[in-house]
């Protein structure tokens, strides 16, 4: 996991919550979260006057959202909010857990692997804390400035190379056009030039935004999307043709190019023309009503979900699943207990319920909410039909199946399952 993806998953608020011996308090500051710092003595003791801890001073914390949909948490120590100095959750635990300067980043993460782990862990979408997300472009219904695709350049080409790409696929009628250069003119501080970059379209094929790559000198550090642009359901999709039966999902560009290279073979010879798409990181409920939309304008009822084989992957796998057979709502990972649980208004529990039992699926109510009692291994195979194939990497993703040479025999054709959409 990426410290993005850690960025995107834990709240900071909710670790002071968990943090109990912090000694931390969290007070509703408008917009913001105030939490309050207790004051300590030159041995790092806490100090407290009438049995309370004496507060130094306090943190602004507040909740922001990309132009992905992620959201995370950032604070403002009290000396610097008029600065804009924002910090992230591996601040906080290098300067208020390790209490270290330099932030060492294997402690850091092996204390939020530790916390993610554990059975009391809440990520930022199940917070108990009602922190509305601040937008950058919260008025804007499209891009708030002109973006700047052209062609692609030789380091476009040179960054598929490096991702295993053959060039023979980069200029497969499914892909061309699809991805080109981006040139951030606006802003040279930054000197964003001729980057490799793949464009999202919304459902009228208008451009939307792009994600763009930082590549340099044969190596890549790290995926943008475009300043002030909200993404607003848009999708990375290869081309479109006439003969498009299928629809997979995927979670970026470079992966669905990665999976058409292993499985072009299969997928003609099982005459399965397929279009790519992907919301290039998040996938919401927003992002699949899109998808549905789509299916639905070009007369397509058949999918391949091809998302990560890590925690997140299953979770959309799952999500949209129970989304194409008509259930809204999202499915929450116990960790502890290793299951999925749901949550919802009544008629989508229902649903779920039927749907569940339609697929002779062990499940229970704890806590008001519906547990699943199936390994994710038993569910997929459930959960395949007609209209749903569930493709799964060997590795963590196809990108690296294919740099590892590893495949599995994969069928297309349909299943025993009478999954409907």
């Amino acid at each position: 996991m990426t410290l993005e993806e850690i960025k995107a998953k834990v709240s900071i608020l909710e670790f002071i919550k968990f943090r109990k011996d912090l000694d931390f308090i969290i007070k509703r500051h408008g917009k913001f979260a105030k939490a309050f710092i207790p004051l300590r003595d030159e041995n790092g003791q806490i100090v407290y006057e009438n049995k309370h801890s004496v507060k130094k001073e306090s943190l602004m914390v507040s909740r922001i959202e990309k132009p992905n949909g992620e959201q995370h948490e950032i604070y403002f120590e009290s000396n610097d909010f008029e600065k804009g100095k924002s910090k992230t959750i591996i601040d906080f635990i290098s300067t208020y857990v390790l209490k270290e300067e330099k932030i060492d980043f294997r402690k850091v993460t092996g204390i939020l692997y530790q916390y993610m782990n554990n059975s009391e862990f809440v990520s930022i979408e199940n917070s108990s804390f009602d922190l509305a997300s601040n937008k950058s472009t919260e008025t804007q219904k499209g891009p708030s400035k002109k973006i700047v695709f052209d062609l692609p350049s030789k380091n476009t080409f040179s960054y598929l190379k490096s991702r295993g790409i053959d060039l023979n696929i980069s200029l497969d009628d499914k892909f061309i056009g699809t991805y080109g250069s981006y040139t951030n003119v606006e802003n040279e501080k930054m000197q964003i030039v001729d980057m490799p970059a793949f464009i999202l379209t919304k459902n009228n094929k208008k451009k939307q935004t792009l994600q763009w790559i930082d590549f340099k000198n044969g190596k890549h550090t790290g995926k943008y999307f475009v300043s002030d642009v909200k993404r607003e359901s848009a999708f990375y999709r290869s081309n479109f043709e006439k003969n498009t039966n299928t629809i997979c999902l995927i979670e970026n560009p470079e992966k669905a190019m990665a999976h058409y290279q292993l499985f072009k073979k299969e997928l003609n010879e099982q005459k399965v023309n397929v279009s790519y798409l992907s919301s290039c990181g998040n996938l919401t409920l927003e992002d699949l009503k899109a998808v549905k939309e789509l299916s639905v304008d070009k007369e397509i009822n058949k999918f391949i979900l091809a998302f990560d084989n890590d925690l997140a992957g299953k979770k959309y796998t799952l999500n949209t699943v129970i989304f194409l057979a008509g259930i809204e709502g999202t499915l929450k990972h116990n960790v502890e207990s290793n299951v999925f649980s749901f949550k919802s208004n009544p008629e989508n529990e229902n649903k779920l319920c039927e749907f569940l039992q339609k697929n002779k699926l062990n499940f229970s109510f704890i806590k008001g909410e519906i547990t699943i009692n199936e390994p994710f291994e038993k569910l997929i195979t459930k959960f395949q039909s007609d209209s749903i194939k569930i493709h799964t990497s060997i590795t963590k993703d196809f990108l690296d199946d294919m740099n590892e040479n590893k495949k599995l025999p994969f069928h297309f054709k349909s299943n025993t399952n009478n999954l409907t959409i």
